[in-house]
């Protein structure tokens, strides 16, 4: 199906998270890179692994008897994060004297962007760059590291030549491919559009098969018209690939839909990711939504939900979902205390302690549903820091049903505000600029 205003056709996915576009310019500023880190491992409450970094041993680099170091690194920083387990495994690797570069190259990412440690992270960095100088991998965590964590323009670039060099002679589209993808995402994670969309660009050329690349790349694009060509000009390469996962297909499609309302081309890349991947549940609560929210069909989008449950049937999000879009009210949670990860406690200080130096008041606010205290605590002593509460979202859900102010309920607890959630949000800023924020002249009853 294709709607009367469809250039061609397709879909995108929604990938557990989606920030909202940031101008290029303000994702290079540090204060967004900090809470870029701090958001995007907790907002369903435990750290997310990000994809195609390249920082982890790839399959081709592991020998026998590597990756042990990179292993415990791992576990403590994302699988189970534990800060004293974590610290003792880096130490232990320094004494080792271990000749693996794998190890501190993945340790010493950890440290940077999982606890905030940018210092012991470049010591690790240096010495696998120091073992493996020409390294793909080595150079890539490098680049990745003196971008979003010392907004060195200068080194990267100097790694980023070291790692299109090593890159060169390879001849396994696959991990070729991989190498462009992650060159791409530490461009984009760094605000570079325009670079991150040539690398993403070139992985999918490299090996056509690549969904990593096409939903990368499906995930930099505006609502603009230049960026909408642009999609259209990547829509048939992406249609006649034999993507290698879901994604690809899913966020296009997602992207299809929310930045240009291109009906017929999210509806046809949704059903071909569901087609070629029936077992991944995100294509189908991507396409519940889009019936939902695009399509106006609940008969589809309860389809979706009830064939994810028939699948999964302890899935909780699944039952959630199909409970909301029926118009019931019974598997709403409660507002709840979800414990932030190091790393988001390390980068929400280090911003309270950027603003504070520059005399700006820093406003943190909790999710809605959820309890403040975790902030509180992680904030405990900064001056400067002001926190916002959404606790009082569970009394009116509790009196007028959740439906009445979350469209969704794509983070478990908590999903994207109707308009009187986006309300409520506004007055609990208010409530607390007027209280604590605003000197007594400028109040306003």
């Amino acid at each position: 199906m294709t709607g009367a205003n469809d250039g061609a056709s397709y879909e995108v996915d929604s990938a557990k998270m989606r920030l909202p576009y940031v101008p290029p310019f303000f994702s290079r500023l540090k204060i967004y890179r900090l809470a870029y880190y701090a958001l995007h491992g907790d907002m369903f409450g435990a750290p997310q692994k990000p994809a195609n970094d390249l920082g982890q041993p790839s399959c081709a680099e592991k020998g026998p008897g590597s990756g042990d170091w990179a292993a415990l690194c791992e576990k403590y920083s994302s699988e189970a994060p534990n800060q004293k387990a974590f610290l003792a495994a880096i130490d232990g690797l320094e004494k080792s004297a271990s000749p693996d570069p794998i190890g501190y190259r993945v340790c010493g990412l950890a440290a940077a962007f999982s606890y905030g440690m940018a210092d012991r992270g470049q010591k690790l960095l240096d010495k696998a760059l120091a073992l493996k100088p020409d390294g793909l991998e080595n150079n890539v965590g490098a680049l990745k590291f003196y971008l979003l964590a010392r907004a060195d323009s200068a080194t990267a670039a100097v790694h980023e030549a070291a790692a299109l060099r090593a890159l060169s002679p390879l001849t396994d589209p696959k991990r070729k491919a991989s190498a462009f993808v992650g060159l791409a995402a530490a461009f984009n994670s760094a605000g570079q559009i325009a670079k991150a969309r040539s690398y993403y660009l070139k992985a999918a050329a490299e090996y056509r098969g690549s969904s990593s690349a096409y939903s990368g790349l499906c995930m930099t694009y505006t609502p603009s018209a230049g960026d909408r060509k642009e999609f259209l000009k990547m829509l048939p390469d992406l249609e006649r690939s034999f993507p290698d996962g879901p994604a690809g297909l899913r966020v296009c499609g997602q992207s299809a839909a929310n930045n240009w309302r291109l009906l017929g081309v999210a509806e046809r890349l949704m059903s071909a990711a569901i087609r070629a991947f029936p077992a991944d549940s995100e294509s189908r609560f991507a396409a519940a939504d889009f019936y939902r929210k695009w399509r106006h069909d609940q008969p589809k989008a309860e389809g979706m939900l009830s064939s994810v449950l028939s699948a999964e049937p302890g899935s909780v999000h699944a039952a959630a979902e199909l409970e909301l879009s029926k118009g019931g009210n019974k598997a709403v949670p409660r507002e709840r205390r979800v414990a932030y990860s190091p790393s988001a406690i390390a980068n929400y200080r280090r911003m309270a302690d950027l603003l504070s130096s520059r005399g700006i008041v820093f406003l943190a606010m909790q999710y809605p549903m959820r309890s403040a205290v975790p902030l509180k605590e992680a904030l405990e002593g900064r001056s400067g820091a002001v926190i916002v509460g959404n606790e009082n979202f569970a009394q009116y859900v509790s009196e007028k049903g959740y439906a009445a102010y979350f469209r969704d309920m794509y983070a478990g607890d908590f999903g994207h505000c109707t308009d009187a959630g986006n309300r409520l949000i506004a007055e609990n800023v208010a409530r607390i600029l007027a209280e604590q924020v605003l000197p007594p002249s400028g109040r306003r009853n």
